[in-house]
């Protein structure tokens, strides 16, 4: 049986009768590609196998990698979503990050391969739709797996609910001195209160910073039987999502290099917890915020340090060779320079490999040099 298996599997794809384009319109819909179920569905599904533990991809998953990546862009189908597993050794944790890293592998391969890489999703299915099932401590190698979809489902126009962060009104804000204690709560500070009554839980997000870059983090305070108290102190540089309202679900959006990922966050029972990502996608994906999307080099010229704009994560910047700090409020860039100047230009049309700029009369095209290499 197992070599029957190992032969239909590693013979590139899984063909069935085409299934009918679906519109992806949020991002657990996404998630369902992690489901075997969902899979067999599909047009086309490669798979590639994994050591046990292992997130290198060997010679012959490569290839399939390459394979499934070249018949994606003949066929001008939607989509490419790579989807990582794992068997069930170790905690659920674990093998959710040892999912996502298997998948990122597969995508690191794929990106300089050409095509438009945002519409490649990056998914953990951590332990979960064993391929085959097991019993006890014995493992089924075909578990420890990468699956590439080539889809017509399109989720590029897929709506994220972010949470609207804002001034603290006086009632919140005098909870958050409370709890934080009021040094830690500066002028700069946002936040939300989320209330889901059938649960009876009430939260308040806060964010040390509306841009939420370097040392900012995001926190959840909660309201108990004993009053407020801190809940959890989230990743830094994070965006939130109001996943659900009732029941209440949230997920933290991140930037991890120029992959955007989304953790979904627990927030039943007396205690949060942060889940490993499931999900990612190119930074310059259509629904992510702008912050986010500049974040990387750019120049309307040669893309030497002298004629270029290195915008990064944590808010600092170089402006043509110059040290400077950057913030994007409301479509405008803000660039204070070392020496005090500050340059302002309306920033558009943000696409995967360049923007818009327009400093008074002046208007630029700026272009990513990671693709000028």
């Amino acid at each position: 049986m197992r070599t029957r298996l190992h032969h239909l599997l590693v013979g590139l794809a899984v063909l069935a009768s085409p299934a009918p384009a679906e519109t992806i319109s949020h991002p657990d819909e996404l998630l369902d590609f992690a489901a075997v179920e969902r899979g067999y569905s599909e047009d086309l599904r490669f798979f590639s196998f994994f050591s046990n533990g292992g997130a290198v991809l060997s010679a012959d998953g490569k290839g399939i990698a390459r394979a499934a990546h070249s018949i994606w862009q003949d066929t001008g189908k939607s989509s490419l979503i790579i989807v990582g597993h794992a068997d069930d050794l170790g905690s659920e944790a674990f093998n959710l990050e040892l999912g996502m890293r298997r998948a990122v592998q597969t995508f690191d391969l794929l990106k300089g391969s050409g095509g438009d890489i945002r519409r490649i999703a990056v998914v953990s299915g951590g332990e979960v739709n064993s391929l085959v099932p097991t019993t006890g401590v014995l493992q089924e190698a075909h578990n420890r797996r990468v699956e590439i979809f080539v889809s017509d489902d399109d989720w590029q126009d897929m709506e994220v609910t972010w949470l609207e962060l804002a001034t603290p009104g006086q009632e919140d804000r005098a909870i958050l001195e409370k709890v934080l204690g009021e040094s830690q709560v500066d002028a700069e500070m946002v936040s939300a209160r989320i209330v889901d009554p059938d649960a009876g839980t009430t939260l308040i997000v806060y964010q040390s910073a509306g841009r939420c870059f370097a040392g900012c983090f995001t926190g959840i305070l909660r309201e108990g039987e004993e009053g407020w108290a801190r809940a959890l102190r989230g990743p830094r540089g994070s965006d939130v999502e109001l996943s659900r309202s009732s029941p209440l679900e949230l997920a933290y959006w991140t930037l991890q290099e120029d992959r955007y990922c989304r953790s979904t966050l627990d927030v039943q029972g007396t205690t949060l917890d942060v889940k490993s990502p499931s999900l990612c996608v190119i930074h310059r994906t259509a629904f992510v915020p702008a912050h986010r999307a500049l974040v990387g080099t750019w120049s309307s010229g040669d893309c030497t340090s002298s004629a270029s704009v290195s915008l990064r994560e944590d808010g600092a910047a170089r402006w043509y060779g110059l040290a400077a700090e950057w913030d994007l409020v409301d479509g405008q860039l803000f660039v204070t320079r070392n020496d005090d100047l500050v340059v302002e230009m309306v920033v558009s049309e943000i696409k995967l490999d360049s923007f818009v700029g327009r400093d008074g009369d002046q208007v630029q095209t700026f272009r990513d040099c990671s693709f000028q290499r």
